[in-house]
């Protein structure tokens, strides 16, 4: 648990510099964004391999990096809520029109369909769940690839 906040309070500059610097807009500081998280979480994992169980060892990491991946998902998704829905408005009509444009795919929505994205994306757990979904996913990603890496290595000592 305490692993996604310390990934997170490393990152929060990072993130602070490239919403009110950059506006959103440098695409090397988005991929620094995306990477650094995974990054970390792998120095973590070789930080505490002593810890885990080797008959276990797939299981454990497997287990580190999800609950890792999910906390940070959870502080993340809280920050980018306050980050568009009081400090940088902006990036939330930029982002309700990139949402609008991907849901008509060629059709024209409603009104009351546009309105009820937008109060959808007004609320804390949407951008909550939207972080925990893609971070859950690419976290067990990685937990998987560590998990065989290391089953595979202590197989062959």
């Amino acid at each position: 648990m305490k692993n996604g906040l310390v990934i997170f309070i490393i990152l929060l500059p990072l993130y602070l510099f490239h919403d009110f610097v950059f506006e959103r807009q440098n695409t090397i500081l988005q991929a620094f964004e995306f990477i650094l998280p995974f990054t970390i979480t792998s120095y973590f994992v070789r930080q505490k391999i002593g810890q885990f169980n080797r008959e276990k060892i797939f299981k454990e990491i497997f287990r580190f990096t999800l609950v890792t991946g999910m906390f940070f998902a959870i502080w993340f998704g809280t920050y980018q809520y306050f980050i568009t829905q009081f400090a940088i408005p902006e990036i939330f009509d930029a982002q309700i029109d990139l949402m609008i444009n991907q849901l008509a795919l060629g059709k024209s929505l409603t009104e009351a369909e546009i309105e009820s994205v937008i109060q959808n994306a007004r609320t804390p757990l949407n951008w909550i769940l939207s972080a925990l979904f893609l971070y859950s996913i690419l976290f067990s990603l990685l937990g998987t690839i560590f998990g065989f890496l290391y089953k595979v290595k202590l197989s062959k000592s």
